[in-house]
């Protein structure tokens, strides 16, 4: 059982009508000039789904006016459809499997034949010039100058089985027009239970009329337009139909399907047209007018499935066309020479198309394909290809110009990087994409790009970015004070890339700060190093906070690693555990205490290896050369009385202990410290008074020890003046830098009456002081 009648009745009407009406539905033979040639008839593809499915392919008037054309004139006193008029009733937009099958019709009161069809036509989608065909082939309505009314209550002989008689509740021209074209669009949807019978792309058994003992033949149906005209009329014409493509045939010979395509020839031209989505031999191309163009890998068929679904040809078909090249995404109106970008059905407009480069798209305009105005006027047109675009089903977007897309994080940033943004980024495909080379990304202050495990500070730039040093990101716990924005390992910055470290200052200079997980911790002066300070924008250093209080030395520092260093004259040190820690504490008068900061912002201060308690006496040789500790970061040679005298300890340590440590002038016994002179006896410093300082003068070298070096050694209640004791007793008086020994018979009472105090001095002390002509 079928739902059409039009085999049953235009078999009956070939049989039995009389010879007026047989002319009225075209059924004589035509002109030579007129008539189809049965040489061009193919059972598998009756008509091409590019014109069967163009519902705008006529307007109503149109309609009208082609009615007009056709028929001869109506009798007098009957309705034909050339005055045929009737209300459109309203009809909610209907679907099947959830896919739409026909929009809603709006009600319209006193409406024409050709306003119906072309209103019917336009909302399921079926081409006005087909339902005329189908109205011609199953009542004749279209010549009739006299119809029935049964011709106008079934004119789509939809409803109407060949194995019974017509049994609808759809009756009249509109409910007719409007059931067959909603039958013959719901054949093609997945969900139409008529879906797989002689379904498109497959051979099918098909019967040349209704006794069975007619036989079959095996035909292969190329397009759904096709599939649904034979679920609609299920017979195809045998060769006696065929032979008489104007009359009848014999008793196996059905018309329906044959006088479908000899009516759309005979009216319409070549019912196959130009079908722009064909296949042969595993390749799918795109024919425009005498131009054919391949698929290759994207875009594919179903980014051009507006034209309708892929064909199957012979090699015959393509040889009507001239194969120009390969299809890309972008096409060219062949008359305004207008670009667009066609994707899953949408054009978009490009603004521009120069220099080979749509809009730095990178695609060839040249190579675009040429299509008609009216190929393109069924592509619904999208937003104009400007140069954002977002990635379909992915949170990419990207800037594109000069050949190269740029990851954005924000307009805000494209706009402070000077980009142009008062457009609408359209969405592409990424295969639209994908052959576009990435260029730097563009991001402003505040904001953070990550990709491939790595991560860059935006700058309001796109050749202007900072990346943070080993793990300071994650320890300094920037992540908190920015924005992050994860994008692919290769859209990530290639150029323009600053690396910084834990200690930063501003562009415009000022206050230097360490990067700490809360903040910005202001460093003192005094513990800021010659180099090794990373300079950031002001406005990216502005994102993050500053902490209320400073860091300033010395002072120990735990890395996060665990590592103790001193921080101290703008190096670090290391420190081997807290017992070393303590004694220097006490060497240098110093709190114990530790502050913990990230590992990368505590190597920002240089490495000047480990850290020696200032004042110590060390030997990296094995005591064959002692050197004096001079701060944190000096070495001086020292002799035995000094090491013996001066030196708060003395050790032997691994030679590269003192590669961080500088070499400066020898150590001495006496000191320049504390405003005054001094004189290190037995590890104390005994100062040398104001009377006696210009005696001294040439005695010693006055060094002008660290700070450090004069507070590790106590100072002696025994000042040190012109009069010195020797161990066995002797006396001597300075005088101009040398010792003279006292011979006169003087007593000790009377110099020191003269002089001042006496001190006693340790021989290997007194050896070293210049002697002088003796006093007798």
């Amino acid at each position: 059982m079928t739902v059409s009648m039009s085999r049953g009745m235009v078999r009956t009407l070939l049989l039995g009508l009389a010879l007026p009406f047989a002319l009225a539905l075209g059924l004589v033979q035509a002109t030579e000039a007129d008539a189809a040639d049965a040489g061009d008839f193919e059972a598998g593809f009756l008509i091409s789904d590019d014109l069967f499915f163009d519902g705008a392919a006529l307007t109503g008037a149109q309609v009208d006016a082609f009615i007009a054309d056709r028929n001869p004139g109506c009798a007098l006193g009957r309705t034909c459809i050339v005055n045929y008029r009737e209300d459109i009733t309203a009809r909610a937009a209907s679907s099947l499997g959830g896919v739409e099958r026909c929009k809603a019709i709006a009600a319209a009161s006193n409406r024409t034949a050709g306003q119906i069809i072309a209103t019917v036509g336009k909302a399921c989608g079926i081409s006005p010039k087909a339902l005329l065909v189908m109205l011609q082939k199953e009542q004749g309505l279209i010549t009739s100058t006299a119809p029935s009314s049964h011709a106008f209550a079934y004119a789509m002989g939809a409803g109407c089985p060949d194995d019974g008689g017509c049994d609808t509740p759809y009756q009249g021209l509109y409910a007719q027009v409007y059931y067959g074209a909603s039958l013959l669009k719901g054949y093609t949807l997945p969900a139409s239970s008529h879906y797989k019978r002689y379904a498109a792309g497959a051979y099918s058994a098909i019967q040349y009329d209704v006794p069975t003992s007619c036989l079959t033949k095996n035909v292969y149906v190329q397009n759904q337009a096709t599939h649904a005209l034979y679920v609609y009329t299920p017979y195809t014409p045998n060769a006696a139909a065929l032979k008489n493509l104007y009359g009848t045939g014999d008793s196996c010979s059905a018309y329906g399907n044959r006088n479908f395509w000899r009516f759309y020839s005979d009216w319409f031209g070549d019912p196959h047209g130009i079908e722009p989505l064909v296949s042969n031999g595993g390749t799918s191309y795109f024919v425009s007018e005498d131009r054919r163009y391949a698929f290759g890998s994207a875009p594919t068929p179903k980014d051009y499935a507006i034209f309708g679904s892929v064909t199957p040809v012979k090699a015959a078909y393509l040889a009507d066309s001239t194969l120009v090249g390969t299809l890309t995404y972008m096409v060219k109106d062949s008359e305004t020479n207008e670009y667009y970008f066609i994707e899953n059905g949408v054009r978009h407009l490009l603004d521009q198309c120069s220099g080979g480069q749509g809009h730095g798209f990178r695609y060839s305009c040249g190579a675009a394909a040429r299509l008609t105005p009216d190929e393109l006027a069924r592509v619904p047109l999208g937003n104009a290809v400007s140069s954002r675009v977002f990635v379909r089903g992915s949170d990419e977007r990207y800037y594109v110009a000069d050949g190269y897309r740029h990851v954005f994080t924000s307009n805000a940033a494209l706009a402070e990087a000077g980009y142009e943004v008062a457009t609408t980024p359209v969405t592409l495909p990424a295969a639209l994409l994908t052959h576009i080379p990435f260029g730097n990304p563009v991001a402003s202050a505040g904001e953070a790009l990550r990709g491939g495990g790595a991560v860059v500070l935006g700058a309001g730039s796109s050749s202007e970015f900072y990346a943070p040093r080993g793990d300071l990101w994650a320890s300094a716990g920037l992540s908190q004070w920015f924005a992050v924005t994860d994008v692919a390992s290769a859209a990530m910055p290639s150029s323009g890339v600053t690396s910084f470290g834990g200690l930063v200052r501003a562009a415009s200079g000022g206050q230097v700060y360490l990067l700490r997980e809360r903040g910005l911790w202001p460093v003192a002066a005094d513990l800021v190093p010659s180099s090794g300070v990373s300079v950031l924008p002001d406005a990216v250093l502005a994102e993050i906070p500053v902490m209320g209080y400073s860091l300033s030395g010395p002072v120990f520092v735990r890395a996060e690693s665990g590592q103790l260093y001193l921080v101290a004259d703008g190096e670090r040190r290391r420190v081997r555990d807290n017992v070393e820690r303590a004694v220097l504490a006490r060497a240098l008068g110093i709190s114990a205490s530790t502050v913990t900061v990230p590992t990368a912002s505590v190597e920002a201060f240089p490495a000047a290896g480990r850290i020696l308690a200032p004042g110590t006496a060390v030997s990296g040789d094995g005591g064959s050369t002692w050197w004096l500790v001079d701060g944190a970061s000096s070495r001086r040679p020292a002799s035995a009385a000094v090491v013996s005298h001066v030196a708060s300890m003395a050790r032997t340590v691994p030679a590269y202990w003192l590669d961080g440590y500088s070499v400066a002038g020898g150590a001495s016994l006496g000191a320049a410290c504390d405003g005054g002179r001094w004189l290190f006896v037995d590890g104390e410093r005994r100062r040398i008074t104001a009377s006696a300082s210009a005696s001294w003068t040439g005695a010693v070298d006055f060094v002008s020890y660290s700070a450090w070096n004069c507070t590790v050694a106590d100072v002696s209640s025994q000042t040190v003046g012109r009069v010195l004791v020797g161990p066995s007793g002797g006396l001597w008086l300075m005088e101009d830098g040398e010792r003279r020994r006292v011979r006169d018979g003087s007593t000790l009472t009377q110099l020191e009456a003269a002089y001042g105090a006496s001190t006693v001095l340790p021989a290997d002390i007194l050896s070293t002081i210049p002697t002088g002509p003796a006093i007798t």
